[in-house]
């Protein structure tokens, strides 16, 4: 069939039908176009005399219909009607899918036919304000303590000069930024996935997002680095028992603070920094915050930094400190009864057998006082922050005359009895144990006083003297 020149030319890919060929299109053509797709179909025939000729075009036809994702335009009279252009700079249409068929009808004979021709193609989201997102859905839920979870999910596609990634890309953090500030509330990014076609003409997404309703650093809501973090508060309080003869007794408790977090990669992979400079430090401060210590102390710190997965947990246990300087307080008292008996042994053939006389009676009192306590307030004054003050005897003492003090039936605070006085506890000796104890790291730490107390003291009650008979007291007063 000789050229025909044809108002209508349409082309896919290198393949021409009507305009100046031998390819006749016949009837009309027919073109669907919605959003997302459109559809052209068309008929066209082939002839050639020669047998071997007729079934090379044939051949060439059904070839160049059967491959996908080629240009296609339709031109009248070289101005396109039409034209869905794959091109990564053009981006019109995409994806095309062609199909061909042998019509069967009256053009068929020996040496020519008739195909039909249905070419299916995808085109871009190139609606004003969609920044090429075909498609988009919002979804909120609650877990059960009513923190919020945002999903969105949709589709982008190639628009102009992008491809569908870099589209989704460079659109899909504005279009986040309306929705998070339509619904009022901050949240983070903890999940996203997304899939496109190998040719990089559309792509679906998920996004997933946390409410973040805690701060992620000291004074900071959302951290730019920390993602999904998770912060654990415990306090542990004992109460084992304590006396109560030295005053209020506050047991220090134990504060264990652990915080598990992932760590944006492409903000920063400086873990160790981050921690030291950021983690710890709020760390810290929700310590001291928390339970409004006096005074707090790190026992113990564990930062596990991972770094293949870029994340961050770290465990800090902390000493902290209430009102009281009395950390500890147990006194233990022990009452000695020596009867004071003498006894002579007697040999009568009775290796038992003794003499008993009266001798003088002794009643021990030995008082250990275990202590611990906080030096972080004037109250507590140790052996080893002041000198002993000892007096010589026969100085004057609380409560009596020169040479004697009042007798005390508290334990440990016997003295030597006073003139008026006639039974009592007198203190033999008096020893004191102390250890100075720096708790903590370099910066977060207190002194504690480790004080053991032991005084031993003697009950004494006054002599009474028989008539003519005359008793000598210390410093040579005599009395009678």
């Amino acid at each position: 069939m000789p050229e025909i020149a044809r108002e209508i030319e349409i082309e896919y890919g290198s393949y021409t039908v009507g305009g100046i060929t031998d390819r006749l299109v016949h009837n009309k053509y027919r073109v669907d176009d919605n959003y997302e797709n459109a559809t052209v179909e068309f008929n066209f025939i082939i002839q050639d005399d020669n047998d071997g000729a007729f079934a090379d075009k044939c051949r060439e036809a059904e070839a160049a219909f059967r491959k996908p994702r080629q240009r296609i335009t339709v031109r009248i009279n070289g101005s396109n009607l039409f034209d869905a252009n794959p091109d990564d700079a053009k981006n019109t249409g995409y994806n095309a899918i062609p199909s061909i068929r042998k019509v069967g009808e009256n053009f068929d004979t020996g040496r020519s036919r008739e195909y039909g021709v249905v070419i299916e193609v995808q085109l871009p989201a190139d609606l004003t304000g969609q920044s090429g997102r075909r498609e988009s859905s919002i979804e909120v839920t609650y877990t059960a303590s009513r923190r919020r979870v945002l999903a969105i999910s949709g589709a982008y596609t190639a628009l102009t000069i992008n491809l569908a990634l870099p589209q989704y890309q460079a659109s899909i953090g504005s279009f986040v930024s309306t929705i998070q500030a339509a619904l009022g509330w901050t949240c983070e990014l903890i999940d996203e996935n997304f899939n496109h076609d190998d040719a990089n003409k559309n792509i679906t997404f998920r996004r997933v997002f946390d409410e973040i309703i805690f701060n992620q650093a000291s004074g900071t809501l959302n951290h730019p680095s920390i993602v999904k973090q998770q912060i654990s508060i415990s306090r542990s309080a004992q109460f084992p028992g304590d006396s109560q003869d030295r005053g209020t007794t506050k047991r220090a408790e134990l504060i264990t603070i652990i915080a598990d977090m992932s760590i944006d990669k492409d903000v920063t992979t400086g873990l160790n920094s981050l921690y030291t400079g950021t983690i710890k430090p709020y760390m810290i401060s929700l310590a001291k915050d928390t339970f409004s210590f006096a005074s707090i102390a790190i026992l113990s710190e564990t930062p596990d930094i991972r770094a293949s997965d870029n994340q961050i947990r770290a465990v800090i246990t902390f000493l902290g400190i209430g009102a009281s300087n009395i950390l500890e307080f147990v006194r233990n008292v022990e009452v000695e009864d020596v009867s004071g008996k003498i006894l002579i042994p007697v040999w009568d053939g009775n290796k038992l057998a003794y003499h008993v006389f009266d001798g003088p009676q002794r009643l021990i009192r030995v008082t250990v006082d275990t202590e611990l306590l906080f030096e972080g307030t004037p109250q507590v004054v140790g052996l080893l922050n002041t000198k002993p003050n000892f007096q010589p005897f026969g100085a004057v003492g609380v409560g009596g005359a020169a040479g004697f003090k009042t007798f005390s039936n508290v334990p440990g605070t016997g003295q030597q009895r006073g003139e008026d006085a006639k039974v009592g506890w007198v203190q033999l000796s008096k020893k004191v144990n102390e250890t100075d104890v720096l708790i903590g790291d370099e910066s977060d730490n207190f002194k504690t006083l480790a004080r053991i107390t032991t005084t031993i003291e003697q009950f004494v009650e006054a002599p009474t003297s028989p008539a003519g008979v005359n008793v000598t007291e210390p410093g040579g007063v005599v009395v009678s």
